[in-house]
């Protein structure tokens, strides 16, 4: 029985921020498929094609089936009330739909899509209630103020951690007893996790592989970018365009949770980096096949 969060929604999730991780990771994918959707209805679409017929086919409805699916999953993003899984997923819609913009990607038509998304989306907070949603940006002072038990506040005792453990860390999982050691906020409680990705990899592995970890993940961040521009194929694209929003969203939801350390969500993200891999050898082989 959930016990927790009661007035949020969590999935198969107890807390919220990790659930809108999920999301997060999932709705650029969703995304991509519509414009994927689009391309191909596109591509199949005759010159002499009525639009009665034209609404009959499967591609339409397809189409149609991934853009309300996509309004869904952003909705259920919206109502888990993680305020930075709200904003990381928004950045990285953002993202995409600039991407896009910039690649032309199939016409005018792709920023008609990306409207009707955004129009329908809001529509859906707004006819659910968007109260709930507002009361929680209301108090985000209180989680990120330099006074005080917060967010900030473990930031700061963990800094001192790294510092004493900068090269080799104080090896990974050991976070919450380490952190005690120079613990000044929430002495009444068991501090789990740093609420930063960042800072806590660097406290668990050391500044070198912290660096290592991220840069790689940032150069993969490049190459799926560089996918979707300059390959030729629509379905590389669209994966790459997938992959892109997800490593933005998980990478600035990193900065204020621990959604790496979550085993389901970690999974994900390393299969959503293979995939990000993936396409740009993909591509690679294919220019040396063609030389």
């Amino acid at each position: 029985m959930k016990k927790f969060d009661l007035e949020e929604a969590t999935g198969t999730y107890i807390n919220r921020n990790h659930y809108a991780g999920l999301l997060e990771m999932i709705l650029p994918f969703s995304l991509a498929l519509v414009f994927y959707e689009y391309a191909k209805l596109r591509g199949n679409r005759g010159a002499s094609m009525t639009l009665r017929k034209l609404i009959a086919t499967s591609g339409l409805q397809r189409l149609t089936l991934s853009l309300c699916v996509s309004v869904i999953l952003c909705a259920a993003l919206v109502f888990s009330r993680s305020r930075m899984g709200i904003l990381a997923a928004l950045s990285s819609v953002v993202v995409i739909f600039a991407l896009v913009s910039i690649s032309k990607f199939h016409g005018r038509a792709s920023s008609l899509l990306a409207a009707m998304f955004i129009v329908l989306s809001i529509g859906l907070a707004v006819w659910i209630g968007p109260g709930p949603i507002v009361s929680r940006f209301q108090d985000v002072g209180n989680e990120y103020s330099l006074g005080g038990p917060s967010r900030m506040s473990i930031w700061r005792d963990a800094l001192p951690l790294i510092q004493h453990h900068p090269w080799l860390g104080t090896g990974l999982g050991t976070f919450p007893m380490a952190y005690t050691s120079g613990q000044t906020a929430f002495l009444a409680q068991f501090v789990n996790h740093a609420h930063n990705d960042y800072l806590e990899l660097a406290a668990d592995f050391g500044i070198p592989t912290a660096f290592i970890l991220f840069a790689s993940i940032f150069l993969i961040l490049a190459r799926a970018v560089r996918t979707f521009l300059l390959s030729g194929r629509d379905f590389e694209r669209v994966i790459a365009l997938g992959c892109v929003g997800s490593i933005v969203a998980i990478l600035l939801h990193s900065f204020a949770d621990f959604n790496l350390y979550i085993p389901a969500n970690a999974l994900l993200f390393s299969a959503i980096l293979g995939l990000g891999i993936t396409g740009h050898v993909t591509n690679s082989n294919r220019r040396m096949d063609v030389l």
